[in-house]
């Protein structure tokens, strides 16, 4: 009973060390790895700028706002992708990064070809709320417009989200007949250029991007560099502007 026992014993202290061997080796791998946080409306670029380190990289996307509450909590990155100055993280160097123009998309299927036809219909808009980069230049746009087609516009209104995505999700669903988006999102969606028309709006009320390093090491330091690097090309090709 007693040689039993304690076999019993070592197999399962084989198994917790095998255990913690593995969670070891986990987050040794996990610390290796470069952790960026960025704006969800920059997922197509940057996706594609990561595609040859995707093994290294980690992307998490999110609301620029709620990326830099985490980070001012404790949580830990190499690099943030802020959307608007405000939404940047305060005690570090700012890089201008690509910028995003408000558009404009309204069903297609509603027949409505120019902007006064939207203007004097009656459909349905999803917008974001001004608490978040999306919403704030929505109301720039609408400030910037003649006082009477801000208040037609403003009351078609039936959702303010919280974010750009939940923004998209609503469109994507048919929830409503139209919403004021980034032009990233209508440019990288073959279903939206299909099922939606587009209005481009204002050029002046667009969303500038930053990036921060926030931790140096060797492999951020030559993101850093390769970052740098990037020409209004590559944000053309994925319809955002210089």
């Amino acid at each position: 009973m007693s040689n039993k026992r304690n076999l019993f014993f070592i197999i399962i202290l084989f198994i917790l060390v095998g255990s913690l061997y593995n969670i070891l080796q986990t987050n040794n791998k996990l610390d290796k790895k470069v952790v960026i946080y960025a704006a969800s409306s920059l997922k197509p670029i940057l996706d594609n700028f990561f595609v040859d380190n995707s093994d290294n990289v980690i992307i998490q996307y999110n609301g620029s706002q709620f990326l830099k509450y985490q980070l001012e909590n404790g949580a830990q990155a190499d690099f943030i992708f802020c959307a608007d100055p405000d939404k940047c993280l305060s005690n570090f160097d700012r890089h201008k990064f690509c910028s995003n123009n408000l558009v404009l998309a309204i069903n297609a299927n509603l027949n409505l070809p120019t902007l006064d036809d939207v203007i004097n219909s009656d459909i349905t808009l999803a917008g974001a709320s001004q608490n978040v980069p999306l919403g704030i230049i929505t109301d720039k746009y609408l400030n910037s417009i003649s006082a009477n087609n801000s208040k037609i516009l403003r009351n078609k209104f039936v959702t303010f989200d919280l974010s750009a995505s939940a923004v998209i999700a609503r469109l994507e669903t048919n929830q409503v007949d139209g919403a004021f988006i980034y032009n990233s999102y209508f440019n990288n969606n073959d279903d939206f250029r299909k099922n939606f028309n587009s209005f481009d709006l204002s050029p002046e009320q667009n969303l500038v991007y930053f990036y921060q390093q926030l931790r140096n090491s060797s492999d951020n330091n030559k993101i850093m560099l390769d970052l740098k690097s990037i020409d209004k090309t590559l944000c053309n090709q994925f319809g955002y502007s210089e």
